[in-house]
């Protein structure tokens, strides 16, 4: 968490303003990031919008103005039947429910979760990084361009990629205990190298911001679905003395209830960092992949 708010959350904010100069403010720079990528029939209302923002004077009207016109941008994506984009749906969606399904068993099968002091603000937490999840698959997902074909090819596979990397990285087996930099590596650079190629090939930026989200989505989601059924299979273990001693100081009811309420924290940590950190490094590559002329 604490590599998602030093670097991840302000390289994020750099990307949403790269390229703004003094004429941009932050209600316009809004408005461009909710109107891209909207179906092709709404292209000419957007570009209208956004030459209608111009016209606009004052903050407050702008702001106004701007999230009106990010509304009816949602309310556009809601409504689309734009074609493309099933497959990424049904991954994204389906682990969705395998998450949420992993947590109201853990809930059932080791009911002293339900008592842990901090349990309803994790759970909301969760639930709405899900919602978060689907949202951003349901509305940006769609489309059959070749840029919206290739985001979500590259995504795909630096998904998988990305989330085996962390998984090793945080949990190496044996064999690569010597060598966890190498995983760790891959899960960080992944999402960079993932957006760069796509945004080069595109000669665009978005195709790269998109293939570095969809990375993140599906590695994110990966990784907290193996990290849980590990957990559950093994029961919170191995129970290291570090543990141990925690656990004597909590009031659980048992160890194997405190070790799993644990790794469920750990889990929702990784959920919440890893798309952050693919989509800040990720976003960053593509802008600087998409400038770079093909040879």
């Amino acid at each position: 968490m604490m590599l998602a708010a030093t670097f991840a959350v302000p390289a994020t904010l750099r990307v949403l303003c790269l390229g703004g100069g003094a004429d941009r403010d932050r209600a316009q720079l809004l408005l461009e990031f909710a109107v891209r990528g909207l179906p092709a029939d709404r292209l000419d209302w957007a570009q209208a919008m956004l030459v209608e923002l111009d016209q606009v004077e004052g903050r407050q009207e702008r702001w106004q103005f701007s999230l009106g016109c990010v509304w009816a941008a949602v309310r556009i994506r809601v409504r689309s039947r734009e074609p493309g984009g099933a497959l990424l749906r049904v991954v994204v969606l389906g682990c969705a429910v395998i998450a949420l399904a992993l947590v109201g068993y853990g809930l059932v099968h080791y009911p002293g979760l339900r008592s842990e002091p901090n349990v309803g603000g994790a759970m909301i937490v969760f639930l709405v990084t899900l919602l978060t999840y689907t949202a951003l698959t349901a509305f940006l997902s769609r489309g059959e361009t070749q840029r919206s074909a290739a985001a979500r090819r590259y995504g795909l596979t630096g998904g998988l990629a990305v989330g085996a990397g962390w998984f090793l990285g945080i949990s190496p087996p044996s064999a690569l205990k010597g060598w966890v930099f190498l995983p760790l590596l891959i899960a960080l650079v992944g999402p960079a190298t993932v957006a760069a190629v796509a945004g080069h090939r595109a000669s665009d930026s978005r195709t790269g911001t998109l293939a570095a989200l969809w990375s993140g989505l599906v590695g994110g989601l990966t990784v907290f679905i193996v990290w849980v059924s590990v957990t559950y299979m093994n029961a919170g273990g191995p129970y290291d003395s570090g543990l141990v001693s925690d656990f004597h100081k909590s009031n659980a009811p048992d160890l194997a209830t405190y070790a799993v309420s644990d790794d469920l924290g750990s889990g929702l940590v990784l959920l919440l960092m890893i798309p952050t950190v693919a989509f800040a490094l990720g976003s960053l590559s593509a802008r600087l992949a998409a400038a770079t002329p093909r040879i």
